[in-house]
């Protein structure tokens, strides 16, 4: 009998193909930027261990196609792609191919929907997040979930930031488009259902990552987000955002398009909470810009405690890029100055600092959906 390779006896069980579509953030599920995956092995190579890759797959190609990978597959339309939104669906189809033909279920990141995938490796271990990864799941405070591995997270909030970042040496990724990310809806216990408006903390994370790790992330990530800009007319504010990161979500905002909030309410919060930014909190001439624009309505001028409502929504997106969230920042020995500068960067944007909580990361229930057949 021949004996097994050495190299198959070390393999890695594959990740899970499991899966709660019930569970996926209606923010996430309403989009039609779903795909496909399997598992792939890629043996040792060039001194390098082998190991599980996830391809994209095409949830259009024929199901024969779908189950091998071959040369004759792959002619047949097998890969999906991550930039190629044709090869993408909306997620009820999606489910139910991956249901039949036993796959697991893709997400793709692109700028116009203004989301930002944080994709963190190996960050768990024995059931517990790494503190300098929990830090970021409190800081974000947005839907998040265990990746198919069981041994990684990620993380979908709404936000813009310069360019990818990926930092391999602690397995951390930060996307906005080009990329996509597997799906579980296995989702941590404490974090919310939903994916959340964080401008000021993505930008937090990406500016105190990115210069942490400038060295090694150089020729990827070369500059850091420009300052505030100084303030100028209503009109050169309008100019300056829409040549941002940001042009596209504010023009659709700005035009009075609220496709994507759960209301007109929240559209209207989202649209304060740029223009404070750019305007650094002059509530005076967010309310100008604000009232120029297609979401203006009778509403704003209702009377509520201490104001109106527009007056009042305005002085909530101050509030909320001036003051801390409750959730506490972990310190870690990881580059512990890296917590504690992404603390730094996260309280100075909210004019105040933040305590720092020494607890260990918190516990999380690691196993599947279902059980796996192995077979």
């Amino acid at each position: 009998m021949t004996e097994p390779s050495t190299t198959e006896e070390a393999r890695p069980a594959p990740p899970s193909l499991e899966f709660d579509e019930a569970a996926i953030p209606r923010e996430l599920a309403e989009l039609d930027h779903w795909m496909l995956w399997a598992p792939v092995w890629n043996p040792p190579a060039k001194g390098k261990p082998g190991r599980w890759t996830k391809p994209p797959l095409n949830p259009d190609a024929p199901a024969w196609a779908l189950k091998e990978d071959n040369p004759e597959a792959r002619k047949a339309g097998r890969m999906g792609s991550s930039t190629d939104s044709s090869k993408w669906t909306d997620l009820s189809y999606a489910v139910a191919r991956a249901r039949k033909l036993r796959l697991g279920l893709g997400f793709g990141l692109s700028e116009e929907v203004g989301l930002v995938g944080v994709d963190i490796d190996h960050c768990v271990a024995e059931g517990q997040i790494k503190p300098w990864a929990q830090a970021i799941v409190d800081v974000l405070d947005t839907y998040t979930e265990v990746s198919p591995s069981g041994t990684g997270i990620r993380v979908f909030a709404f936000g813009t930031i310069p360019k990818a970042l990926k930092i391999s040496t602690i397995g951390l990724e930060l996307y906005s488009t080009g990329r996509y990310l597997t799906v579980t809806g296995r989702r941590l216990p404490e974090s919310p259902s939903h994916v959340r408006h964080c401008e000021p903390e993505v930008q937090a994370l990406y500016e105190q990552f990115a210069e942490g790790f400038s060295r090694e992330q150089s020729r990827r990530t070369n500059s850091r987000r420009s300052p505030i800009p100084a303030t100028g007319s209503d009109q050169e504010v309008i100019d300056r955002i829409l040549r941002s990161r940001q042009g596209e979500r504010f023009r659709r905002l700005y035009a009075g398009d609220a496709a994507g909030y759960a209301s007109h309410s929240e559209a209207d919060f989202a649209l304060a909470s740029i223009l404070c930014w750019w305007c650094d909190n002059d509530a005076s001439q967010v309310e100008s810009i604000m009232r120029s624009s297609g979401l203006n309505r009778e509403k704003w001028d209702t009377s509520r405690p201490g104001g109106t409502y527009l007056s009042t929504t305005i002085g909530n997106a101050i509030q909320r890029q001036s003051e801390p969230r409750a959730s506490p920042l972990r310190a870690a020995k990881l580059d512990g100055e890296v917590i504690r500068g992404l603390q730094a960067r996260r309280s100075a944007r909210r004019n105040q600092s933040s305590p720092v909580d020494n607890r260990p990361g918190k516990r999380i229930n690691n196993s599947p959906c279902e059980s796996e057949d192995p077979g």
